[in-house]
């Protein structure tokens, strides 16, 4: 079922389009712990469903930030500390269970074990590109990898820009299959148990506690908690990912169907029953490419909990959770391989069967097979895959349910007028310019309407704070001075805020020309700052005292599109789950060093050829004072 090695190809990528690499991460994303104790506490959980299961009360959440032996009965106030390398306990009593939670999820106890066997596993050397890197973080938070108004604007679905269409969507394919990986499964299986055994002897504490007091013993249960917020946590990223993704495909393959029809019908008749045919090989080629796609969209994006205690398949080693983690990881790469296997085999049966049956019935000449390859394809594809037909719809992304809560009165940043020139009438223009542009952000957000109205911007004129026009570190001091204050609104961010420069302003009234299926990576764009940066000091003599150090050229800001302020960087911080610099280098690819979202080796090359040019973007935005 693949295409031909011959006829035309996409350009595709060389090295010098390559992304920096960085270290993949933990594979289970550390801030999911406050996520899962959020729902443990209101009952609210992925995938917008309601847990029937009894509440984590608040009451023992203080428990849980206390070390065991504060609080704890014997046996559980005797628990030593967490191990350390090779083998040794870090301290003679425990920590709060947090913490030790926190040990687990941050891959420490696995770090030391494997130190203590001389064995490093292969997710310790992982290293993937940053624009990866942050899809997989999207698709674990349930945030779209590219959103339905990045993916017009960009005008992924018009032919000039299929190549990026499908390099797109190729990284969530390419994520799942990643996470699929024998080592990162493991990685995932290893939090969850260890984490769920965590939960087991906490609870069996707090219960002891109060059989002590002889208070009636609690019926809330952690561990059922944790069980049933995973299983709809994997449900729901794998539901998300793959109709993103088969929306995508379909249409795609619907236009390219569409050309390859009107191509081939626009041959010149020759009488009453011949005509010539024209192949439009291209088209050919888009579409068995889209059909591969298809074929690995549905290998690799599932949930995927083998091993998982009470959640995933069952098999005899995976009852012994202290095993090695490489006989484990052996287990489930058998059950995978076997999967893997069954789904191909049935698909090639189903298209030989087609195919065979097609040549009993309805042969058609030699020079037109491969077309009837293709139609075979198809139709293999919609029988087997219920989502070409039937296509399912997105859930709502989990931090717009979040803020959808009636107790949420407003969510937004602090932003600065950082530019003073023109007349009040001009900033009265270029306000409504930007009022649109972060408008149009909001487009097929599922539940936007009910959350735009909180979406606040809480202007400070640097004027009055006599903060020099474009000051930006005036701008930090003040705003840190003034997030400690009873005034600073409810709701905002106090981590991040925003700022209109003067190079931000001319981004909204003078772009240069630019061609039209790339216009949209030029628009206007704000600057945004992280409170909390301090240039680095690496000379403080107190090791203490000294700062984090930063890549060079960080300054605690970066560029961003008015498009992405609420469904990224709101969305993203808001869950803890994103930090400036991943912003800042990404912002750094672009020609003019402005963040417009993950990019790929295709769009990458774009801007490689794009700054090759005499007279090309760079110089335009730089005579416009919009460069860096």
């Amino acid at each position: 079922m693949s295409g031909s090695a011959s006829g035309p190809s996409l350009r595709g990528v060389g090295p010098q389009d390559a992304e920096e690499r960085v270290p993949a991460g933990p594979a289970y994303e550390i801030p999911s712990l406050n996520l899962f104790l959020a729902a443990a506490l209101s009952g609210d959980m992925p995938g917008n469903v309601k847990t029937e299961l009894p509440l984590f009360p608040p009451t023992e959440m203080a428990h849980f930030a206390e070390p065991y032996k504060k609080w704890a009965p014997e046996p559980y106030s005797q628990l030593p500390g967490p191990p350390g390398p090779f083998g040794v306990m870090v301290g003679d009593e425990s920590p709060p269970p947090i913490i030790r939670i926190m040990h687990i999820m941050s891959m420490f106890d696995d770090i030391f074990e494997e130190a203590s066997t001389h064995v490093m596993s292969e997710q310790g050397a992982d290293m993937v590109e940053r624009s990866f890197k942050v899809t997989k973080t999207k698709i674990w938070f349930g945030i779209a990898p590219v959103s339905e108004a990045r993916w017009k604007a960009k005008r992924l679905n018009e032919e000039s820009n299929i190549e990026e269409a499908l390099a797109t969507i190729q990284v969530v394919i390419d994520v799942f299959d990643y996470l699929r990986k024998p080592a990162v499964q493991g990685q995932l299986r290893h939090v969850y148990n260890k984490i769920w055994a965590e939960f087991n002897v906490f609870q069996d504490a707090c219960k002891a506690l109060h059989t002590q007091r002889g208070e009636p013993v609690p019926d809330w249960s952690l561990t059922k908690l944790w069980e049933e917020y995973n299983k709809l946590h994997f449900e729901f990223i794998f539901n998300q990912s793959r109709t993103w993704t088969f929306q995508r495909l379909n249409i795609l393959y619907g236009n390219w169907k569409s050309r390859f029809i009107a191509k081939c019908m626009s041959g010149p008749v020759i009488d009453a029953t011949q005509a010539i045919i024209i192949i439009d090989r291209y088209a050919m080629m888009i579409m068995t490419k889209i059909c591969d796609m298809y074929v690995q969209a549905d290998l690799y994006i599932h949930e995927r909990t083998d091993g998982f205690i009470k959640l995933g398949h069952y098999h005899p080693s995976f009852a012994a959770v202290n095993a090695p983690k490489a006989e484990l990881d052996g287990v489930y790469a058998a059950i995978e391989d076997k999967r893997v296997s069954a789904v191909r085999a049935t698909m090639q049966k189903v298209f030989d069967d087609r195919v065979a049956q097609r040549h009993r019935v309805m042969p058609f000449p030699d020079f037109i097979e491969a077309r009837c390859l293709l139609v075979d394809r198809e139709w293999t594809h919609k029988k087997l895959q219920s989502e070409l037909e039937n296509p399912l719809e997105m859930g709502m992304e989990p931090w717009v349910r979040e803020l959808m809560d009636e107790k949420v009165e407003r969510f937004g940043f602090v932003i600065y007028r950082l530019s003073y020139e023109g007349s009040d009438e001009e900033w009265k223009d270029f306000l409504g310019k930007l009022e649109d542009g972060l408008g149009s952000g909001w487009e097929d957000i599922i539940g936007a309407d009910n959350i735009q109205g909180k979406a606040m911007l809480h202007w400070i004129d640097g004027r009055e704070k006599d903060i020099t026009e474009g000051d930006l570190v005036a701008a930090r001091n003040s705003f840190n001075t003034f997030k400690e204050t009873p005034d600073f609104p409810t709701g905002l961010s106090k981590t991040i805020f925003l700022a209109i420069t003067l190079q931000s302003r001319k981004s909204f009234l003078s772009v240069p020309p630019t061609p039209a299926d790339q216009q949209e990576d030029y628009r206007g764009f704000l600057q945004a700052v992280s409170s909390g940066f301090t240039a680095s000091n690496d000379t403080t003599p107190d090791p203490a005292q000294r700062t984090k150090p930063y890549p060079k050229g960080y300054d605690g800001t970066f560029k961003i599109i008015d498009q992405l302020i609420w469904t990224d960087l709101f969305a993203m911080s808001f869950q803890a789950v994103q930090n400036p610099e991943t912003y800042w280098a990404l912002a750094a690819q672009h020609p003019w060093g402005v963040y417009v979202g993950p990019t790929t080796g295709v769009r990458r090359r774009i801007w490689r050829e794009m700054n090759g040019l005499v007279g090309g973007l760079v110089q335009a935005g730089r005579a416009v004072g919009l460069g860096r």
